[in-house]
């Protein structure tokens, strides 16, 4: 009897300890989908405003992902009007997502790039309207400031 309530107790202290790992090991996973999709985004950022900006293209993408350069940044500003981020959710493919990015920018100019992501390297969120909407194509607008995660 009482070999059989150790048992019981391993058993429910070994569902509880895989459940805390589990559960961090997700969070872990969230936080680099995020940081690795606000990397590119600010990479090919940076790439199309260095002659704009006539900086380097790493100077740039450093402020983006910081918020160091301040006078760098305001000059983004100024310079940046919007950025859209679509997922594209292909039925020939239901596990490739394509991410486009759009840049608007207050020359009337415009800029796109195009990466391919597989679901497990999306963020939680978009993973999750996917879901819940059944759409094939999510669309964000972005804060470049608010997203400074990295």
């Amino acid at each position: 009897m009482k070999t059989n309530l150790w048992i019981l107790v391993a058993i429910g202290v070994t569902v509880v300890v895989g459940s805390i790992l589990f559960k961090d090991f997700a969070e872990q996973s969230e936080t680099k989908n995020q940081r690795e999709l606000d990397r590119w985004v600010h990479k090919m950022l940076a790439k199309s405003l260095e002659m704009k900006l006539s900086k380097p293209a790493v100077l740039i993408q450093r402020a983006l992902e910081n918020s160091g350069d301040i006078e760098l940044i305001r000059d983004v500003k100024n310079i940046v009007r919007r950025v859209d981020l679509t997922f594209t959710r292909h039925s020939s493919s239901l596990s490739e997502i394509q991410v486009q990015l759009e840049a608007n920018y207050s020359d009337g100019t415009s800029f796109s790039a195009t990466i391919e992501k597989d679901w497990d390297e999306l963020p939680q969120q978009i993973r999750k309207e996917f879901i819940q909407t059944g759409s094939s194509m999510i669309h964000h607008t972005e804060d470049l400031f608010a997203i400074s995660r990295t």
